[in-house]
């Protein structure tokens, strides 16, 4: 009977879980917060499971379970589709035609942006922008078997190529080329969505079923949704720009257009502006408001100490000091030793001496390929003779060296070799300016440190008053969107 008591309780609680999903609006003023208002999720979705939505916009897997899913053709018809957008903004480039960039970056009806659009991106980051029309893509597919249930709408064009769409996959002679076409219609479809029709946006219904974070059973704050909409926002632009002036039709562009390719760009211009009764408008002003609120926004931190400081807490899971401090030495320990035995040559595991006061580092030197031991005449070849010597002396010459008679050479298998103790020690080493060296960079602006000026940029490694420094900079947004930190 007991056990009859615990197996309802936990039925109970299932189901309790389960409506977890559901959203209710009580229309009760203290809950909503300024974002909640603006977003108007809690009535757009009143009554609605946001885990059977959230179901929707998966992504289709390759699983020998179910071979019928043929939506997995549609997520990477997408793919080549944005990818093809994307050639097409990469070719105005080697045209010259960056004026009509920087009118595709700008959301003005009068002016255009400062800054082109990018062609500078991380390839990530483009992969990640297109899976959100991966997943809106397989989401209005999925939903036209029952829109009144998921509460979609459709309107009469977007539900034909749709089912167009669903006949071409289910095909066994399916031309890619064929099915990439329909995508990219079906597409603008959604993106030249009047705001006034009777039907609502399909798509800006999609971007408040983002914003649930189906793990945390509840809506997602701004700062962990504006990347979602500055990920749409490029999508529809190089979906309008490859619709406005088709890549293919570039090179014979005045035997086939009056206008020249600036003036056809604009006539579509009004699909990703604000003031234009299009998803973009929605979407673009959503996203700035949310960037406003969430630099203003006070998050809780997820680190804390305990009383005696001898404790940190980070997200609750506790790291003690004394811990830490000997996982430092014992990392630092083992990159001595690797350098001194492995790269040096030094069977002893110890390091030389160096006076680092000694060095002259001119950190104003610009020039590609100087660094503080250029300082030095002939450093670079003195420091290949120790090498040697050191080398000769060691058990390692036999290894890495190999002898013809006529011929001094360095045995492949043994450079190998080497090579792969330098990259583990620049590996540990890499692990230890950023455990040691105060507050960190982020890890592609440590990952990027260069020890010697290049034709790109200068180094971050200086020497200064008998001490290594690094010098980082903001490097996140310059990689990903290049953008320079304001």
């Amino acid at each position: 009977m007991i056990q009859q008591l615990l197996n309802d309780a936990e039925e109970r609680e299932a189901e309790a879980e389960r409506h977890m999903y559901e959203i209710h609006d009580r229309n009760v003023l203290q809950e909503l917060t300024p974002w909640l208002r603006r977003t108007g999720w809690m009535t757009r979705f009143d009554g609605k499971n946001m885990k059977i939505l959230h179901d929707l916009i998966a992504e289709p897997k390759r699983v020998p379970e179910n071979p019928e899913d043929r939506l997995r053709l549609i997520w990477e018809s997408v793919s080549r589709v944005m990818s093809n957008c994307w050639e097409g903004v990469k070719d105005c480039v080697s045209r010259d035609w960056n004026l009509i960039l920087h009118w595709l970056a700008s959301a003005s009806k009068t002016e255009q942006s400062q800054s082109p659009f990018s062609v500078y991106m991380d390839k990530k980051t483009r992969a990640r922008y297109t899976s959100y029309w991966q997943q809106f893509m397989v989401f209005v597919l999925r939903g036209l078997d029952d829109p009144e249930r998921y509460g979609i709408d459709y309107t009469g064009k977007q539900q034909a190529i749709l089912r167009e769409i669903k006949n071409e996959i289910e095909k066994e002679d399916m031309l890619e080329d064929v099915l990439d076409d329909m995508v990219f219609e079906a597409s603008l479809l959604f993106v030249q969505h009047s705001n006034f029709v009777k039907q609502r946006s399909a798509l800006l219904y999609f971007t408040g079923i983002l914003g649930y974070h189906v793990g945390w059973k509840r809506w997602r704050d701004p700062g962990d949704y504006t990347t979602m909409l500055a990920g749409l926002q490029w999508v529809m632009r190089i979906l309008v720009l490859e619709f406005a002036i088709p890549t293919e039709e570039r090179d014979e562009w005045f035997d086939i257009h009056q206008k020249n390719p600036l003036q056809q760009f604009l006539l579509s211009h009004k699909y990703l502006i604000e003031g234009e009764a299009f998803p973009y408008d929605r979407i673009h002003t959503l996203m700035n408001y949310g960037m406003k609120s969430s630099i203003n926004r006070v998050k809780r931190s997820k680190v804390s100490w305990s009383t005696d400081e001898k404790i940190l807490y980070y997200e609750g899971r506790p790291l003690r000091m004394r811990d830490w401090k000997r996982f430092v030495h014992e990392v630092l320990e083992e990159a001595e030793k690797m350098l001194a035995k492995r790269l040096l040559f030094r069977e002893d595991e110890t390091l030389p001496s160096v006076n680092l006061h000694s060095w002259i580092d001119n950190q104003s030197n610009r020039q590609t390929g100087y660094y503080f031991a250029k300082e030095e005449q002939n450093g670079v070849k003195k420091a290949q003779e120790r090498m040697m010597k050191a080398l000769r002396q060691s058990a390692e010459w036999g290894r890495m060296m190999e002898n013809t008679g006529d011929d001094l050479m360095f045995n492949q298998a043994g450079v190998e070799n080497y090579e792969h103790w330098d990259v583990r020690f620049r590996r540990t080493l890499l692990l230890l300016l950023t455990i040691t060296c105060g507050l960190s960079g982020r890890g592609t602006e440590m990952t990027a440190l260069k020890y010697m000026n290049t034709v790109v940029g200068d180094r971050h490694l200086a020497l200064q008053d008998g001490q290594f420094m690094a010098i980082t900079e903001y490097h996140k947004s310059l990689a990903i969107m290049d953008v320079l930190k304001a």
